[in-house]
């Protein structure tokens, strides 16, 4: 399981195995959450909070880089970033749809070839 850190990434939680997503809700004084991969709609978030469950707003950018924001109550009626959860064992999504990181070769090649062409 992978430390907690502002920038949201996937993991698998070490109770259930299912897949997770591993952030601080906040750069300041921030609170560890893993939340379920599932975006909530707005029966779902309900659903969710009268459970307990805290939910989130996955802001930022793909590529840049996420982060989980807390949803207060008084900001629940708007919905501009997707919604997660706080995640509950076992969670929805199996540690199986997570993508494994592929090997990126090194950039200097294989000396014995004797190619001097860079591998990209």
């Amino acid at each position: 399981m992978r430390t907690p850190r502002v920038r949201a990434r996937l993991d698998v939680c070490a109770s259930c195995g299912s897949a997770v997503i591993v952030a601080l809700d906040s750069a300041v004084a921030g609170i560890p959450v893993r939340a379920d991969p599932l975006t909530l709609d707005e029966p779902s978030e309900l659903r969710a909070r009268v459970e307990g469950r805290m939910t989130y707003n996955l802001v930022g950018h793909p590529v840049s880089g996420r982060a989980l924001v807390e949803r207060i109550p008084e900001l629940v009626v708007h919905r501009r970033h997707p919604v997660v959860a706080a995640h509950r064992c076992p969670g929805p999504v199996p540690a199986t749809a997570i993508p494994q990181p592929m090997d990126i070769p090194s950039a200097g090649g294989d000396s014995s070839s004797g190619d001097d062409i860079p591998p990209f």
